[in-house]
């Protein structure tokens, strides 16, 4: 094959001769130098046909001084081409970049920078530089660029197209490239000879290691070009061998003979100007084939089986970078760093380690310190344990050399193979070379410190477009975080001076603008490594608590690039530990540190409303980061929910609170009643109070809603204390007055959830919530909230006062009604109330609505209590007393309402009075009887008396007011007409009914009885009623004093004396009566039908006299209490009998209708009404009568003893007038 000829050696230019010749050509008539000029420039600069695919290596490179000094007088399009072809020159080949580094190449390319004007000039003119510097960078070019950045004493701008410098800088970390190295330059003998190796370890196999840069030029379109990397074998052919076929690495193995050669090719395509890490292991195998492994760059590229030759000649026919012939065909161009040969093959995991030591490592593997590249535990064991600095067979390396000598660098202990001494010869055509690289250059200027002066200055404007460039600061930021990124010792560095809180200060001097999207982008990269660095905790750790969560750097920035940082950080970095460092952000930052940034960084009300508009969008990020924090792991800490509570304690303005409300709203409905009780432990609900009376609606109703949360995932002990104790619904409904809001839709909606037990974390508006009739009423005190707000705050403005108001009345009384109507539950919910008769009085009252609307209001208020009468008769076991309670309190509100009208009585009234002396201490009521559903109530009030031998008559309408407390057993009534009639002294004792219905009586009755007739008398006046309470532990009951009213009005000192209203029949009262009657008609005549229950025979009888049910008593009862007030009206029982035997003759038989006429005639006097609704009335008292007690079955279910049925056993039906039934 026959070789290329090369041209003869011209002589190079010499350098002082450059300016000589530029002015020369200048003078010759060159003022303005064409393309036709330049080409003969490049020509020379080749050393011959200057050609960008073939013939581009720099033969002398000081042609390119004198082109440079030409440059600035080219016009600018060939000013561009020229940069452009001088930096393709420098990138395609590491020797042309090799040969210009005497020539101060940077400093003129400086210079060319502070002239050009043309943006697309001075990029190329960046990209020399950064092509020169990172391949060697002088302690002298460094200082030039940093003194081309720096501000000067009169400087108001930055240098020309400095950013593009500050782009440079930030990119030379990053390049890969070892600082020793040899450089084969290709020509014919270029090689390292090594020294005879006695034997090759073959029975253990060995591992050939370096780095390798390929420069391909022309020559590898030869056919048989073959460039050798290595060459181990004896002087008859047998060993090892590795050449490059094009782009393919081929490894041979030759044995004895050429039959024995076997051939792998590295299934890898090898790119020239790049660095590879090249790994043979050859593993020896003795019960199958041996095979040869190639790692490129740490990874297992090709496998293939060989056959390891065995001999005991020496391999004295080993070359680095040629085969022994030298040939040009065989001779290697390109770079190669440190060689080592180990006598094992090495595993994957230890080739995998050596590829992260880098290609600028030559050191034996005995201490850790000797890298600057951070290992984890495990690798460093792998490395540095001994065992892999025992099996270097032998080492070289570029900076282990003299001359034309070549040391050895293997451990001294390890064995040597070879014949005589260990060094290599270089041969002519390879040198050494050894670089300084951007780091190390730095670290002798005072390191990364000297880089800070250029964050101070980010305000300047650029020189030629005057403007600033907020970009800046990420470009300067990734300079730093790229230096320590590649160096572990910058990396400590940064921790050690506390670099990041310099950086922060920095950064807070200079415009908020600075803190861009791409600086966000280059922190969470940083981060990122961070998380996975063996190293990178303790900087991860600072770089989080005085970077990344300071509030008071980022308030300022764009509301776009906090959105991104806070977003960031919410989705990919607070979700759990932070790589392999084990930090969590919740323990570094944690949720007090977050909420101490809302509360001083974030305020609303601190701010104009443009940074108002931002900071709300921000806020939302933040909470989020929170609820990361909260939610992850085993959920929320006490501590945690402490530091909210405090927040919504102490800040006082409602526009930093609202969003922080709402989150914690949420936070309680998504988590389970744990985080409940922890933000009751916390003083949660004194902080919800305290939110009541904002001014702020959402604030009030969220925080209402917060309270019903809390109940809702309370014990029922716990919520009787919380209401009935602590007075929780009491400071409500005072809070909500006080905030003097309008009562709105959305707070109906809200009370209403906490009524039924039902509440949820939006707020239903505008509309009404929907009515489940599935829900319970859970909370029935509630109630008395709705009706005060109800009927004390002001609408809404807008709406019309009186229809707002009219629209809530009718609202609350259809969803109370309906409720009741649908579960018996809520009625006896709201049976535990003790003036729930009272509260929908004065809802159902609207002094300004229309008479349609009041008669509404009106018919829904009968409704309810239709619905709850009906079910305390059926179900309750004195039930009838709700009746007297419900007709007591229309009667006392008529008063009230008269009273505050100015409106008297009518004379013709019937009155009584009532007084209670003291009860004991002992004796004393509770002051309520808390409702709880899961314990059986009933109904029991002191109204129902046995009347014991009293021929006289009975007591008056004053029964249905609560004469005593529970506890309560005797009573003493004084009744007087006004209308002239005689009065009476009553002494009753009330009967205890047991289980069977009957009833139980003093045995002492009748003594007292004869004791309170003798102590009293006929009086005038008005007639009392006086009740005294006997104390529990008397073994026997007292007589009880009898006194008339004038004593009563003379004793002073009875502290609990008090007059009762007068009572009349108003037409409330006959409507309640008439609505109750019809319904119980209608129930007996359903059971009569056989329509009630069909799917069962129980007959009416049979129902009623079921000592389980309730209804014969109570009708019983209740009835009786009817014939009762119909009698006193007329004067008593003595003057019936009188006026039925004046009228009638005395015919028992005519008694019935003698008492229907003469009561029809007093009621009549007495109430709003006809006569004719009157007796259809009294008519309807005589039918139940007869078809629940007579057809029943008479007094087995009678319960109480009453006036008109007979106590104890069965029997028949009741008599009318006090005689036993038989």
């Amino acid at each position: 094959m026959s070789r290329a000829a090369h041209p003869p050696a011209r002589e190079q230019l010499p350098v002082h001769k450059i300016n000589e010749l530029c002015a020369l050509i200048l003078k010759c008539g060159y003022s303005a130098p064409t393309r036709a000029l330049i080409n003969p420039l490049l020509d020379l600069l080749a050393g011959g046909k200057f050609d960008l695919k073939q013939n581009f290596n720099i033969k002398d490179p000081n042609w390119i001084l004198l082109i440079l000094k030409l440059l600035p007088d080219l016009p600018d399009n060939l000013q561009l081409e020229l940069w452009n072809i001088l930096s393709v020159v420098l990138q395609r080949s590491l020797l042309n970049i090799h040969k210009c580094r005497q020539l101060k190449l940077i400093d003129n390319c400086l210079e060319h920078l502070t002239k050009t004007k043309s943006e697309r000039v001075a990029g190329y003119i960046a990209l020399v530089i950064e092509i020169l510097a990172g391949y060697n960078l002088t302690i002298q070019e460094l200082k030039a660029i940093l003194f081309y950045l720096y501000k000067t004493e009169h400087s108001t701008d930055w240098a020309p197209h400095a950013i593009l410098l500050v782009k440079v800088l930030s990119n030379l970390p990053g390049f890969i490239q070892p600082d020793v190295f040899f450089n084969f330059s290709g020509a014919p003998g270029a090689a390292i000879t090594l020294p005879p190796l006695a034997k090759w370890p073959g029975q253990a196999g060995f591992t050939f290691s370096t780095w390798i840069r390929i420069e391909k030029t022309i020559e590898f379109q030869r056919e048989y070009y073959k460039p050798v990397v290595y060459w181990f074998r004896t002087g008859k052919g047998m060993g090892y061998s590795a050449h490059l076929v094009g782009s393919t690495l081929v490894l041979e193995t030759a044995g004895k003979g050429t039959k024995k050669t076997h051939t792998c090719a590295v299934e890898f395509a090898f790119q020239s100007h790049h660095w590879y890490m090249l790994t043979v292991a050859y593993v020896h195998n003795r019960l199958k084939n041996s095979e040869v492994m190639c790692y490129v760059d740490g990874i297992l590229s090709s496998t293939g089986e060989v056959v390891l030759p065995t001999t005991d000649d020496v391999y004295d026919k080993c070359f680095l970078g040629t085969s022994p012939t030298g040939s040009q065909d065989t001779t290697f161009q390109g770079q190669m760093t440190a060689v080592y040969v180990f006598k094992e093959a090495l595993g994957p995991d230890v080739v995998k380690t050596l590829h992260k030591l880098g290609s600028s490592y030559k050191s034996r593997f005995r201490f850790e310190a000797e890298c600057d590249v951070a290992l984890t535990t495990n690798e460093k064991k792998l490395l540095f344990d001994g065992s892999l600095a025992d099996s270097v067979l032998f080492s070289y390396n570029a900076k282990a050399m003299e001359g034309q000598l070549l040391y050895e660098t293997s451990p001294l202990e390890n064995v040597a193979f070879f014949v005589h001494s260990p060094h290599a010869s270089v041969l002519q055509g390879v040198e050494p070379v050894v670089t300084t690289p951007f780091q190390s250059v730095l670290h002798s200027l005072g390191g990364i410190q000297a880089l800070f002066p250029l964050i101070a200055q980010l305000d300047l404007p650029q020189s030629l477009s005057h403007t600033v460039d907020y970009t800046l600061s990420a470009k300067l930021l990734s300079l730093l975080l790229n230096i320590a990124r590649s160096s572990n010792s910058y990396l400590q560095h940064l921790v050690q001076m506390n670099a990041l809180n310099l950086i922060n200060h920095l950064l807070k001097k200079v415009s908020p603008l600075h803190l861009c999207s791409e600086l966000v982008g280059c922190l969470f990269n940083f981060m990122s490594y961070l998380s996975d660095a063996p190293n990178g905790a303790q900087l991860l750790q600072q770089m989080i608590e005085q970077l990344l969560f300071d509030g008071s750097l980022w308030v300022g920035a764009n509301a776009h690039v906090q959105n991104l940082l806070y977003g960031q950080l919410s989705t990919q970095f607070c979700s759990g530990p932070l790589g392999t460092t084990g930090l969590n952000l919740r323990d570094l930052v944690g949720v007090g540190q977050m909420l101490y940034i809302l509360k001083e960084n974030y305020s609303l009300t601190t701010s104009g409303e443009e940074e108002a508009e931002r900071l709300v969008a921000v806020r939302p990020f933040l909470l989020k980061i929170i609820k990361k924090f909260v939610t992850q792991g085993k959920g929320m800490r006490p501590q945690e929910m402490e530091s909210i509570v405090s927040y919504l304690s102490v800040v006082q303005e409602e526009k930093n609170m609202s969003d922080v409300l709402g989150f914690l709203l949420e936070l309680l409905f998504e988590s389970c009643d744990t985080v409940t009780k922890m933000f009751e432990h916390a003083n949660g609900l004194k902080a919800a109070v305290k939110l009541i009376a904002c001014f702020s609606e959402e604030l009030t109703l969220n925080a209402i809603k917060l309270i019903g949360r809390v109940l809702h995932h309370s014990s029922q002990k716990h919520r009787l204390h919380l209401i009935q104790t602590m007075g929780l619904f009491a400071v409500v409904k005072e809070k909500l007055l006080s905030a003097g809001q309008p009562f709105s839709v959305p707070m109906f909606n809200t009370l209403y959830e906490i009524l039924v037990n039902c509440p949820s974390k939006t707020i239903v508006a505008p509309h009404f919530i929907a009515l489940d009739l599935a829900h319970d009423i859970t909370f029935p005190d509630i109630l008395a909230v709705m009706v005060e707000l109800v009927t004390n705050l002001p609408p809404m403005a807008s709406q019309k006062p009186a229809d707002v108001d009219i629209w809530m009345r009718m609202q609350l009384l259809s969803y109370v009604t309906s409720l009741c109507t649908q579960n018996n539950s809520n009625c006896k919910a709201l049976l535990q109330l003790r003036e729930w008769q009272h509260w929908f009085l004065v809802l159902a009252d609207h002094a300004n609505a229309s008479e349609t609307d009041y008669q509404s209001l009106q018919d829904m208020l009968f409704r309810l209590f239709h619905v709850v009468l009906m079910y305390s008769f059926q179900e309750e076991l004195e039930g009838f007393a709700v009746w007297v309670k419900t007709c007591a309190a229309l009667h006392a509100y008529s008063v009230s309402k008269m009273a505050a009208s100015g409106v008297t009585e009518p004379e013709s009234s019937l009155e009584w009075s009532f007084t209670m002396p003291p009860l004991p201490e002992g004796d004393l009521p509770p002051s309520d009887q808390p409702y709880d559903p899961e314990t059986p109530h009933h109904t029991s009030l002191p109204i129902s008396e046995e009347e014991e031998h009293c021929p006289e008559g009975r007591g008056g309408a004053t029964e249905w007011e609560e004469l005593a407390s529970h506890d309560s057993e005797h009573a003493t009534f004084v009744f007087r007409d006004e209308e002239g009639g005689s009065g009476e002294n009553l002494r009753v004792q009330r009967s205890t009914s047991s289980k069977g219905g009957g009833t139980q009586s003093d045995p002492t009755s009748g003594d007292q009885d004869e004791g309170g007739m003798q102590g009293g008398g006929s009086s005038e006046g008005v007639g009392g009623v006086e009740g005294v309470a006997s104390s529990s532990t008397q073994a026997s009951l007292k007589p009880w004093k009898i006194h008339t009213i004038q004593q009563l009005m003379s004793a002073r000192s009875m502290a609990a004396a008090r007059k009762m209203p007068r009572f009349r029949w108003s037409r409330f009262n006959l409507r309640l009566l008439e609505d109750l009657l019809q319904s119980l008609q209608m129930c007996v005549a359903k059971w009569n039908n056989g329509t009630m229950n069909r799917k069962t025979s129980v007959t009416l009888a049979e129902y009623v006299n079921d000592p389980h049910r309730t209804i014969k008593a109570n009708i019983t009862n209740f009835l009786a209490l009817i014939v009762d007030n119909m009698i006193a009206l007329n004067g008593g029982l003595k003057h019936l009998l009188t006026q039925s035997v004046l009228h009638r003759g005395g015919d028992p038989k005519q008694l019935p209708t003698i008492v229907e006429d003469s009561c029809s005639a007093s009621l009549h006097r007495s109430i709003e009404g006809d006569l004719t609704k009157v007796q259809s009335l009294l008519q309807s008292c005589v039918e139940l009568e007869e078809a629940i007690v007579l057809g029943g079955g008479g007094g087995g279910g009678g319960g109480a003893g009453t006036p008109m049925g007979g106590g104890g056993g069965g029997g028949g039906g009741p008599v009318l007038f006090g005689e036993d039934g038989g």
